[in-house]
């Protein structure tokens, strides 16, 4: 199976067992994976590390993005998947399958650093307190 096959069958997956969390991040764990994929309920964050956890269970590369203060909305977090050789936006929140930067940026106002990889650690695993660092490559 390729990358796009996969990285599809995850993206469909996501969009058709979550729901978008209304009631906050901080119910059901909707900022994590766990939220996304066990209470089928998240927020942006939640559908994006949802995304980055099935991306690494099957094999294809995937970062978790996290926009930066220059976006239209400065809190959005998504997805980039390597397919075929080449980096995409997948947003899983907002039904956006193999987005170029380009489009992104311009058609949706996204900005981020590219420079800067976020790596995160769980600190307490009874309830998934998720705590974030920065690398810079």
């Amino acid at each position: 199976m390729s990358n796009y096959e996969k990285a599809f069958i995850a993206f469909n997956y996501l969009n058709q067992n979550c729901k978008y969390a209304t009631r906050g991040w901080q119910y059901n764990g909707a900022n994590t994976a766990w939220g996304a994929l066990v209470y089928g309920e998240a927020q942006c964050s939640g559908y994006a590390r949802g995304m980055k956890a099935l991306c690494d269970a099957i094999g294809v590369p995937c970062y978790y993005v996290h926009a930066n203060k220059k976006a239209l909305n400065p809190s959005h977090q998504w997805n980039q998947v390597k397919v075929d050789g080449k980096w995409y936006i997948v947003d899983a929140q907002s039904g956006y399958f193999l987005a170029g930067s380009k489009t992104w940026r311009n058609e949706i106002g996204m900005s981020w650093d590219t420079k800067v990889n976020v790596v995160e650690v769980i600190i307490n695993e009874e309830d998934f307190t998720v705590f974030s660092y920065y690398l810079i490559k």
